[in-house]
């Protein structure tokens, strides 16, 4: 009898916890960012990704794959580890597994804006303009002209005319 009580009660917290959830998602006032989701051990994590991000400023590419890889092993579900990986990876010259961290990172996330601006500046940088234009219209959909990535992406596009 206990074990059943233990259930409905499970049950019903589960419920709840569910219900406040969709409520919170439906009242979400634009794209869900990989940063609107909690971390499961926020001080380290965040370190991680403040070194990485920090590595990448610096432009020390390895230096800021390596912490990345550390990151995204430990926290596989982080979409923006995951774009600050491929990032990292496209500014090594490793384009194959640039494409695949970010695409990992829209697998997470496909309204990550940045997964979308970097996808369309690995696409142009490896003679793909089609799908970096495709991104462009996606980042149109998503945020529009004027946000930040699509004026990225889109400058990006403009240097490099055909």
């Amino acid at each position: 009898m206990a074990l059943i009580s233990n259930t409905r009660r499970a049950a019903k917290a589960f419920s709840a916890a569910a219900l406040a959830f969709a409520a919170a998602f439906a009242l979400h006032p634009g794209p869900v960012r990989a940063v609107d989701v909690p971390t499961t051990n926020p001080p380290l994590e965040d370190r991680a990704m403040r070194e990485a991000r920090e590595a990448i400023a610096q432009r020390q590419w390895a230096q800021a794959l390596a912490l990345l890889q550390g990151h995204v092993q430990a926290v596989p579900g982080d979409a923006d580890a995951h774009n600050l990986l491929g990032y990292s990876l496209r500014h090594l010259g490793r384009h194959a597994e640039s494409l695949a961290a970010y695409e990992r990172a829209l697998a997470l996330n496909p309204s990550h804006l940045g997964a979308h601006e970097y996808l369309g500046e690995l696409f142009l940088q490896t003679g793909r303009r089609d799908l970096a234009l495709r991104q462009l219209q996606i980042l149109a959909d998503l945020c529009g002209a004027a946000c930040e990535e699509y004026q990225e992406l889109k400058q990006a596009l403009d240097q490099r005319r055909e």
